[in-house]
């Protein structure tokens, strides 16, 4: 059986832990964007076949997002 005191000192650590986060999560993030797939490889093609690939931008912050520039790399 676990003592009080490994007791206490395990809810104190999980408390300590879990209040950093709890914190961030109320706080106004502004716009923000995710993008889950930064880069697509293509398989290879014959020359000049259209190839196509969505990728999703999702806004997880809190404010509207405005893209204004994009660039292929």
């Amino acid at each position: 059986m676990l003592k009080k005191e490994t007791i206490l000192s395990l809810f104190t650590a999980l408390i300590l832990t879990a209040a950093p986060a709890a914190g961030a999560a109320s706080e106004a993030l502004g716009p923000s964007a995710f993008l889950p797939e930064r880069v697509h490889t293509f398989e290879p093609v014959l020359e000049g076949a259209e190839v196509v690939h969505e990728f999703v931008l999702q806004n997880v912050g809190d404010e509207i997002l405005f893209i204004e520039k994009l660039k292929s790399g």
